[in-house]
């Protein structure tokens, strides 16, 4: 069961978590060439996180599943970023 773990400091309204819990499920079900029955996306509030020392707009996203193709670990990765880009801004 591939499991991705989204953390930011980023605040947005509950459809728009939604709306992001969506994409990124689509996202890891089709980069895995998994069923999105079997997928997992939690989302965790983290109010005090930085990157690049910046308290402003991080997030830190980890995968989970076991055997991951390696063409998988290359696309998966700037997907996921974009799917954040677009929803956390």
């Amino acid at each position: 069961m591939p499991y991705l773990s989204i953390q930011t400091n980023v605040g947005i309204e509950e459809e728009a978590q939604k709306r992001l819990l969506t994409e990124a499920s689509k996202i890891v079900a089709t980069t895995l060439n998994k069923p999105e029955k079997y997928v997992m996306v939690a989302w965790t509030p983290a109010p005090k996180m930085t990157f690049d020392s910046d308290p402003n707009g991080a997030a830190f996203l980890e995968v989970r599943s076991i055997g991951i193709p390696e063409t998988s670990r290359q696309q998966l990765p700037g997907a996921l970023a974009k799917c954040m880009s677009d929803h956390l801004g």
